[in-house]
């Protein structure tokens, strides 16, 4: 059941006691005033009117507070009913501009699957930037495959300056732990990225290096501007711009590495066959999305 209230009908019958009240009081005031005034015969008759008109105005005053008292309940109930009513309407906006949000952020995330046929980290990915709240993503062994990391240790200055180091000294072995550019070839995924090295350099009286250790991945997951081709960083603008999302941080697990000086690329210990594909077939680089979005949008 609903029960409704006319806050103005309140206010308007709060005004109407409250002149009544006024009124009354008044009225009070008077008949004082002619007691205080009336005749006196032999100090009967003028004190007894008196004594009536001051009990009377006594009466009239009390009369008068009581139904004061009664306007001013009118004028806060009135306020109660209409900060309810602000407090429903704040509450139900609250609430649809919350329903409206979930509702586009699954609309938009199941429009941009549609490019994800055989990947599943862009999905996973891009849901995170959907629903995550900015929290950290911590990528298994096989999603570091999936995005088709390109990577050489030889690629990390830090790296190089380590080797040359012991070059100068005729060889040696340090602990080398150190970050380097890399780049995943899965579109819709990392983008460029930062690997980082840890293990064991050796090189050789003539030169030759080895690295044996571990790497592991570290991003930051976002549409923000950067360093792109210009058709990347369109798409990358038209993504920011229809995705509602939060950037977060992209950690992995660490995987068994080898490299030498012979190798363009690391080696991965568990999986030596494996070579970084170029995958631009999936995503389209947020293009695709964009083109699932207008299409649902001309048929709306």
């Amino acid at each position: 059941m609903v029960i409704r209230v006319d806050t103005s009908i309140l206010r308007q019958s709060s005004v109407n006691i409250s002149e009544l009240g006024i009124n009354l009081g008044q009225i009070g005031h008077d008949i004082l005033g002619q007691a205080q005034s009336a005749p006196n015969y032999d100090n009967q008759f003028g004190s007894k009117v008196q004594v009536l008109g001051q009990e009377a105005f006594a009466r009239s005053q009390g009369i008068m507070s009581q139904i004061n008292n009664q306007s001013s309940i009118l004028q806060s109930k009135a306020q109660a009913f209409e900060a309810a009513d602000l407090a429903g309407v704040a509450n139900f906006t609250a609430l649809s501009t919350e329903f409206i949000s979930a509702f586009d952020k699954s609309f938009i995330y199941q429009l941009f699957q549609l490019d994800y046929p055989n990947n599943d980290l862009p999905k996973a990915l891009l849901q995170h930037y959907l629903y995550g709240n900015g929290e950290s993503y911590k990528l298994t062994k096989k999603q570091m495959l999936d995005a088709n990391p390109k990577l050489s240790i030889s690629d990390s200055q830090v790296f190089q300056a380590e080797v040359n180091q012991l070059k100068l000294k005729g060889g040696g072995t340090a602990h080398f732990i150190g970050n380097g550019p890399a780049t995943s070839q899965t579109m819709g995924a990392l983008g460029s990225f930062t690997a980082i090295y840890d293990g064991n350099l050796i090189v050789q009286h003539n030169g030759d290096w080895s690295f044996d250790g571990k790497v592991s991945f570290y991003d930051v997951w976002d549409f923000n501007r950067g360093n792109r081709y210009p058709s990347a960083e369109f798409k990358v603008a038209v993504g920011r711009t229809f995705l509602p999302g939060t950037s977060f941080n992209v950690y992995s697990e660490d995987m068994d590495i080898m490299q030498t000086n012979r190798n363009d690329s690391v080696i991965f210990i568990e999986n030596p066959e494996f070579t970084p594909k170029l995958v631009n077939d999936l995503f389209q680089d947020v293009e695709g999305g964009i083109k699932n979005v207008v299409s649902e949008i001309k048929l709306l």
